[in-house]
C-alpha cells in the first residue's frame, strides 16, 4: 500500500485548536485556514515534538467500473496496515498546518473544518484537470495521541470513480533518536 510521508502530518489539522480556541471555516481556501489557524495560535501547540509512530490501515476500497484485475489488485490491500516512525523537530512541531499544505494545489477548498474540543470534522475538495477528489476527517486527537477515519472519493480520472476508506492511528512514542555524527 502506498502511503505518503505527509499523511501522518495531515494530523496538524486535526489536532489545531488544544487548549485554544476552536477553528471553524466554510467554503474556504487553504490559505484562508492557514490564517485562522495562524491568528488563533492552535497550529503552533498543536504536537508535542518527538518521535511519532503512525499505523495507516487500509479499511475499505472500491472502484466500481474498473477492469477486474485492477480492483482485485487494490482489494488485496483492504486490511493492511503500513506503521511509520518519524521525528517531530520543535520547529515542524510549531508550524505542523505549513507541513500538511506543503505541494497542494490552489485548486483546493475546504467544503467546511471545524476543530476544537479534542475533534475534528473536515471536507476538502480539489479539483485539477478534470479529476475531482473529495477528502473527509473526522476523529478524536491529543498532543500526545490522535485516531482519526479518512474517505477519499476521486472522480474523472480513468476509472470514473475510487472510493477508500483509512483509519490512521498515532501517538507519541518518546524523543527523537539522538543524530550520529
Amino acid at each position: 500500500m502506498h502511503v505518503n510521508k505527509h499523511l501522518i502530518w495531515l494530523v496538524p489539522l486535526a489536532l489545531a485548536g488544544c487548549k485554544k480556541n476552536a477553528v471553524e471555516a466554510q467554503n474556504a481556501s487553504i490559505e484562508e485556514v492557514a490564517e485562522k489557524m495562524k491568528e488563533s495560535g492552535v497550529a503552533q501547540t498543536s504536537l508535542h515534538p518527538g518521535q511519532w509512530q503512525a499505523t495507516v490501515k487500509l479499511d475499505n476500497i472500491s472502484a466500481p467500473g474498473a477492469p477486474p484485475e485492477l480492483e482485485k489488485n487494490m482489494r488485496s490491500s483492504i486490511g493492511q496496515a503500513r506503521t511509520m516512525l518519524e521525528c517531530l523537530t520543535e520547529e515542524n512541531a510549531k508550524k505542523p498546518f505549513e507541513r500538511f499544505v506543503e505541494g497542494m494545489n490552489k485548486d483546493c477548498k475546504y467544503d467546511h473544518i471545524s476543530m476544537g474540543n479534542g475533534k475534528i470534522d473536515s471536507k476538502l475538495v480539489c479539483t485539477t484537470d478534470g479529476l475531482t477528489r473529495t477528502m473527509t476527517m473526522q476523529g478524536a486527537y491529543s498532543p500526545e495521541s490522535y485516531k482519526l477515519q479518512m474517505t477519499t472519493e476521486a472522480t474523472g480520472g480513468p476509472v470514473k470513480r475510487v472510493n477508500m476508506t483509512m483509519t490512521l492511528d498515532a501517538k507519541r512514542v518518546g524523543e527523537c533518536p539522538k543524530k550520529q555524527g
